[in-house]
């Protein structure tokens, strides 16, 4: 997504910027919303990203975030520590 590329080019006030956008979709789903909330708590939006954390389970209650590790395999080694540090902060 826009948000992850902006995020990986450094550029995390965009990255949260594409990430609320994301998290304001209808159709979003747990997968979308988990790299959203991270970003948007590396970014200091706490209020949103535990919005979005919260919405993560109601659309799936299984949802683990070692199933978004293992979809992007090869994801960057500071990006998979960025995501680990706000799953903890948000309680996922």
């Amino acid at each position: 997504t826009r948000a992850l590329s902006h995020l990986q080019l450094g550029r995390v006030a965009q990255a949260a910027d594409y990430a609320a956008r994301t998290t304001r979709q209808r159709n979003v789903y747990a997968m979308m919303l988990f790299p959203a909330a991270a970003i948007l708590t590396k970014d200091g939006r706490s209020e949103e990203a535990l919005d979005a954390a919260g919405r993560i389970r109601d659309y799936d209650e299984n949802f683990s975030p070692e199933k978004f590790y293992r979809s992007l395999y090869g994801l960057p080694e500071h990006l998979t520590t960025a995501f680990r540090k706000a799953q903890a902060e948000l309680g996922l």
